[in-house]
């Protein structure tokens, strides 16, 4: 089972509230393999699963939550939302999640792991283009959000492979992602800066014009 939480800033007020059912209703097969929606410290799992499983893979640092319930989904494993929030998450200047080109590399190479496995359901693999896709566009707003525009650009650049919009509706999609991810973490983006910079006006050059 899953929760909400919420986003609490260093001097310990609430910042946003983060309520993931809103957008995705059931936690079924498809949502947790495109969407992915983990946060650790909000689940709650059966020991039973989680020793079928095989448990965390312990040379992840940054995503074995991710890992897990993607195995967990791929066995037949049930899950479902508890509507309200029950982690107050603390935002600081040492959070580990900042470590975000560790946690972006590892995303890359779980779903490279999961989706080149043998056997794997036609119904899952025709998941693969939309879950890259997610995955790549969230890991470039947490490298954004963390200053790293370079490795965010690149990270967009890759998205584009296997986006299913016309390249206009791909630029504008990543733009209304980043705005709600940072409300999410509860921050705004300032668009101006970000489509003004070289690196994303470089981008566009390649992909749109």
């Amino acid at each position: 089972m899953s929760s909400g939480w919420q986003i609490v800033n260093s001097r310990g007020n609430i910042v946003a509230a983060v309520q993931p059912w809103q957008k995705l209703t059931n936690l079924d097969l498809v949502g947790l393999v495109v969407w992915k929606p983990v946060f650790l410290g909000a689940m709650v799992f059966r020991r039973g699963w989680l020793d079928r499983v095989g448990g965390f893979d312990i040379l992840l640092e940054q995503t074995p939550d991710v890992d897990l319930v993607l195995r967990l989904a791929m066995m037949g494993c049930q899950a479902d939302w508890v509507r309200q929030a029950t982690v107050n998450y603390r935002q600081h200047e040492t959070n580990a999640s900042k470590n975000t080109l560790l946690q972006a590399g590892e995303l890359t190479l779980i779903l490279e792991r999961f989706f080149n496995q043998s056997g794997l359901p036609a119904e899952v693999k025709r998941l693969e283009g939309a879950s890259r896709y997610q995955s790549l566009v969230w890991s470039a707003w947490r490298l954004y959000h963390t200053g790293y525009i370079t490795e965010a650009i690149d990270y967009l650049d890759r998205s584009f492979t296997y986006s299913s919009k016309y390249p206009t509706e791909t630029v504008l999609n990543w733009i209304e992602s980043f705005k709600n991810y940072a409300a999410e973490y509860g921050s705004k983006i300032d668009v101006y800066a970000l489509s003004n910079s070289l690196e994303w006006q470089k981008l566009i050059s390649k992909r749109v014009l």
